[in-house]
């Protein structure tokens, strides 16, 4: 199973605490390994295995109260790290 890297761009976040909320309903999806939020860029970035889906990260956004407004600005895939 590989693991996927997306950024997306979340609208609404002004302070750490916008963050946490981000941070702990993203991190709460089953298979997330580590989302991050950079609040002065406004992006989360979330990793996942296998990939979520835009909808699941939209729902969790929401539910903590903002909006994704823009789908991955990039996507990342690794593998098991045999491939070059």
């Amino acid at each position: 199973m590989s693991t996927s890297t997306s950024v997306y761009t979340v609208e609404g976040m002004t302070c750490g605490s916008c963050a946490s909320s981000v941070t702990t309903r993203v991190t709460a999806l089953p298979g997330v390994t580590s989302a991050v939020v950079d609040l002065p860029t406004g992006t989360l970035t979330v990793t996942a295995t296998p990939a979520l889906s835009e909808a699941a990260v939209a729902t969790a956004v929401t539910t903590a109260g903002y909006t994704l407004t823009a789908a991955p600005a990039t996507t990342k895939a690794a593998c098991c790290g045999s491939c070059g």
